[in-house]
């Protein structure tokens, strides 16, 4: 999944290219892709059961994949938006240990 570090850049949850582009015109502006396994996010789905979210392994992966490329401009587009990204974060570990590495990662953009 990708995810941003920025108070005014929130709304990259979207994960859209044209949002990414928009926010780089900020000085301050570094776009985070965190990346987890299919495995890691298919079980954080189940443990967080929210309404709607896929209650079988293979409507997950369907809708996944339905997000990796946009159809026209207001829809998702993983891939587009991960390949701009300017780090990598790897989140296939407990909670404790990406609130770690954000807090490094966060004391290195200082």
């Amino acid at each position: 999944s990708t995810h941003c570090i920025s108070s005014a850049a929130s709304d990259v949850y979207k994960r859209q290219p044209g949002e990414v582009r928009a926010l780089r015109t900020r000085g301050d502006f570094v776009l985070i892709e965190v990346r987890a396994g299919a495995d890691s996010r298919w079980q954080r789905s189940q443990d967080r059961g929210r309404p709607g979210d896929p209650v079988d392994r293979a409507t997950f992966i369907s809708h996944e994949e339905a997000e990796e490329v946009a159809l026209d401009d207001a829809g998702q587009a993983l891939v587009a938006t991960a390949e701009m990204a300017n780090l990598v974060l790897f989140n296939d570990g407990p909670i404790d240990e990406l609130h770690s590495d954000l807090e490094d990662l966060l004391e290195s953009l200082a």
